[in-house]
């Protein structure tokens, strides 16, 4: 059996075809949905790179392996280190004797998170020689030495990582995908309780100009360039004969925000937009399913590392987090989770880097809890990279940037069931169970409190 993990970066679950997204962007992945097992409710543990992807080799919370920050552009910062005596899943797969092989360029940043390259036999750099920023380089790029290392190694049993940028700023896919869905069919208008119109997995109407629809078009068709590219690696897997033999993991890191919140075409905040990703599994062939087989209970990024050390037969670490989502699929639980936690915005606060919002996501509700963030005469735009804030070309100086984050509403609770768009906060009408979802909060974060704003 091989494993195939899939990571596309900035991929929200919402704008795929089988998630019900109205335009047809996803063909090839849809296809792969209906052979496989697609879980509706899978939520990432943060919205920031650096953190999900130490979360997904570790199998845990961000307070555990204590890595809150995306620190692309700041080196020499010792305080985002993942402890070396932390075992990461190549590390593990390479030593139940499988090849394990990556491709991804997470260590261009330059902080340099060596712990990316942990345990692999093969860790291929994917950069654009002609573009040396991380998200620029394409998916067909990457492919080009994805299928060269098949071509000579895929009859190993191999565990293999592959990370694409497509989805991520700066939407830099050739044509025609770049205006494929630009003038598209647009969502069906709603209204919150306020009255204010909102396009669903859109954003609100007032802010919704023609240039920033034409943005989500460029997305949308991000999202149709990287599932080309998919549909090429499935039919290499076929080509090659290992196809049936091989178990394949299809997910984003995190999501991204249209003109739904408060940081447009970010990913720094809690909500749907930003932490509902994809989760596509197609087991291998002697694996009982149900092809198309949806599940519903909450799963989380936490719970990726131990579901295939569970899968593969090999022991699952004690500081684990997650959990394997395997029950689930046999029907021998009904559940795995009843809440999960979400980090939010980040900055680097009294000489440490801190989550300044955490969410808790139940199966019908999210709670968003933000702390007071302080400005600091030593701040640097960098120290403030991934707190939230408007578009940077509202040229805001760095203390009203955190002016702007203060002035956000430090509580939300909002009804999934009845408002997935999270438009309506019901702190007024749902304040018993906001209060005790905000003491699941504190005390998660009472476990680390160095690495949040309001604990300290």
């Amino acid at each position: 059996m091989n494993i195939l993990v899939i990571a596309v970066d900035t991929m929200r679950a919402d704008h795929l075809g089988c998630y019900g997204y109205h335009r047809e962007t996803s063909p090839n992945i849809d296809a792969l949905a209906e052979e496989s097992i697609l879980f509706e409710n899978h939520i990432t543990q943060t919205g920031h790179t650096m953190p999900i992807f130490t979360t997904l080799v570790t199998g845990q919370y961000p307070v555990t392996h204590d890595i809150v920050a995306t620190l692309s552009g700041a080196p020499n910062e010792p305080d985002q280190v993942l402890n070396d005596r932390t075992a990461t899943l190549a590390e593990l797969f390479r030593a139940g004797g499988y090849t394990t092989v990556a491709f991804d360029n997470l260590l261009q940043f330059r902080c340099i998170p060596k712990w990316f390259a942990k345990g692999y036999d093969f860790y291929i750099n994917t950069l654009d020689p002609k573009n040396p920023f991380v998200a620029a380089v394409l998916a067909e790029q990457i492919n080009a030495r994805l299928f060269n290392w098949l071509d000579c190694y895929c009859r190993d049993p191999f565990f293999m990582f592959v990370h694409y940028w497509d989805t991520h700023q700066p939407y830099n896919q050739p044509d025609p995908y770049r205006q494929i869905h630009i003038g598209g069919p647009e969502p069906k208008a709603k209204r919150n309780a306020d009255g204010r119109e909102y396009l669903p997995r859109w954003g609100w109407i007032d802010r919704l100009t023609t240039e920033k629809k034409d943005k989500i078009g460029l997305y949308d068709g991000e999202y149709s360039y990287v599932d080309h590219q998919i549909g090429r690696v499935i039919n290499k897997l076929k080509e090659v004969g290992i196809y049936d033999d091989t178990f394949i993991v299809l997910t984003g890191d995190h999501g991204e925000d249209m003109e739904e919140h408060n940081s447009p075409f970010e990913h720094r905040e809690t909500y749907e937009a930003n932490t509902h990703v994809p989760l596509i599994v197609k087991p291998h062939a002697n694996f009982e399913f149900t092809p198309g087989k949806r599940i519903l209970p909450l799963t989380g990024h936490i719970d990726l590392m131990p579901t295939l050390l569970d899968l593969a037969g090999l022991p699952v670490q004690e500081r684990v987090d997650g959990k394997s989502w395997l029950p689930l699929v046999r029907g021998e639980t009904a559940r795995i989770h009843s809440s999960l936690f979400i980090h939010g915005g980040v900055i680097k606060q009294f000489g440490r880097w801190r989550s300044a919002e955490l969410g808790v996501r139940t199966e019908t509700h999210k709670f968003v809890k933000r702390g007071m963030a302080v400005f600091e005469l030593t701040h640097e735009a960098r120290h403030m990279h991934e707190l939230c804030m408007p578009p940077p070309e509202n040229r805001m100086s760095l203390e009203a940037r955190i002016d702007y984050f203060n002035g956000l509403p430090k509580t939300e609770i909002y009804n999934l069931t009845q408002d997935p768009c999270e438009v309506d906060n019901l702190m007024h009408s749902e304040g018993a169970l906001a209060a005790a979802l905000e003491r699941d909060a504190d005390a998660y974060a009472s476990l680390n409190p160095e690495r949040f704003i309001w604990a300290l």
